[in-house]
């Protein structure tokens, strides 16, 4: 018996019991229908033939020496006292058998929802694996580190890295219109030379990549030529400025990708590909559908023998949104606390934070106090570029945590 059939059924019978489908609501003193034998969810209020209730959706919730009984579904356990619907309808009022058939219906729609989540979580992460990886370069400093996080994720994952570079084509002047094109071609022909200079003796499996134009135009094209599985780039610090200014290339990158992106951030030191391991994860989420996919990916890495995982929540004090913070608090603990199933074989049970404060400065403070080897957050699927004056809090994250962050789209 699927399960998402089952979830359909129910959640068609908790729209009907809560619209007054029995003639009243479950609130009324008393109504001549029987619980689910005059509602959608009986097969044989639907069909005009009668069908055997072994063919019903709640038949395998019926205990083994009920199942011969005239209504077996009146003898499902509605709760832990063992209470049933045949039970209340001799001994119990029919407020309280409203009450229990409710609550069963909301606790058992919720149960199949989350194992519905889990296992559709399960089975992305199991799946996560980085076999080609562009590597952006600029031949800057700033490249620096995030070359060898390039060459570490190429070796832990066994992956073919493609570092690549994007010439700026530059506007000739009247003397050097005649040799344009030959200028051209030396600076691809240097481009080229600098990526193989770069990677002579790393022993990683590599192809260089270099294109003419803009990395915005280049990027899309490398990712779908190549079946592009993670990016890896750098980005510029920008003193004067102020600690959380992103290069807009870089965030254009991370917004705009179709598949993961590492951002190696300026306060981001190289890391030995031969010591390298991810063992402290820090998975910051919105509780939003955008911070879904990431997950997947936060529990892939945490699945490592050694790791360890802390999932986090940052409300922030927008009283229109959370008129009361004690409120938005619970229902945070409630969501957070299910986003990690104890059989997704973790090596650890994860640490569970939830916080209130600027959401960015509350992820860097604890990223400077903790020391994660990793930062994954989710970016929404509708999200555009941030302006310099509309930063959002994956650039201002990046542009002053101590290690990479993944961002997933």
């Amino acid at each position: 018996m699927p399960d998402s059939e089952l979830l359909k059924s129910l959640k068609a019978q908790l729209d009907f019991f809560d619209s007054g489908g029995y003639g009243h609501t479950y609130r009324s003193s008393w109504r001549p229908t029987l619980v689910i034998r005059d509602s959608p969810l009986c097969l044989n209020a639907i069909f005009t033939t009668a069908r055997p209730c072994r063919e019903c959706l709640l038949f395998s919730m019926v205990p083994a020496e009920k199942q011969n009984l005239l209504l077996p579904c009146h003898h499902i356990p509605l709760n832990e006292s063992g209470d049933t619907i045949a039970k209340l309808y001799e001994s119990g009022s029919q407020e309280k058998l409203d009450r229990t058939f409710h609550n069963w219906l909301c606790t058992t729609i919720k149960i199949l929802q989350s194992k519905e989540a889990t296992m559709s979580t399960l089975e992305i992460s199991t799946a996560i694996s980085f076999k080609n990886i562009l590597f952006l370069t600029d031949f800057t400093e700033a490249s620096i580190p995030a070359y060898a996080y390039a060459l570490a994720f190429g070796k832990k994952f066994d992956a073919r890295l493609y570092p690549a570079h994007v010439v700026i084509p530059f506007v000739p002047t009247e003397a050097e219109y005649r040799v344009a094109p030959d200028l051209r071609t030396q600076q691809v022909e240097a481009a080229r030379k600098r990526i193989t200079d770069l990677f002579a003796g790393s022993g990683a499996n590599y192809q260089g990549l270099v294109a003419e134009g803009s990395v915005e135009a280049a990027v899309p094209d490398w990712t779908a030529k190549h079946g592009i599985e993670l990016i890896v780039t750098g980005t510029h610090a920008r003193k004067g400025v102020d600690r959380f200014f992103l290069g807009s290339t870089a965030e254009e990158i991370f917004r705009t990708a179709t598949c993961p992106v590492l951002t190696v951030g300026p306060h981001v030191e190289p890391v030995n590909k031969a010591e390298f391991k991810i063992n402290r994860i820090l998975y910051a989420t919105s509780l939003t559908k955008g911070s879904e996919p990431a997950l997947a990916y936060a529990l892939s890495f945490a699945q490592e023998p050694d790791a360890e995982l802390t999932i986090m929540h940052v409300f922030d004090d927008d009283v229109e949104i959370h008129p009361d913070p004690r409120v938005a608090e619970e229902l945070a603990w409630q969501k957070i606390r299910g986003l990690a199933p104890t059989d997704a074989g973790l090596a650890h049970r994860p640490e569970f934070i939830v916080t209130q404060g600027d959401v960015a400065k509350k992820i860097v403070e604890f990223a400077n106090r903790e020391l994660p080897d990793l930062i994954v957050l989710g970016l929404s699927p509708n999200q555009k570029t941030s302006t310099h004056f509309q930063r959002g809090i994956a650039s201002k994250v990046i542009s002053a945590a101590p290690c990479p962050v993944l961002t997933v789209r």
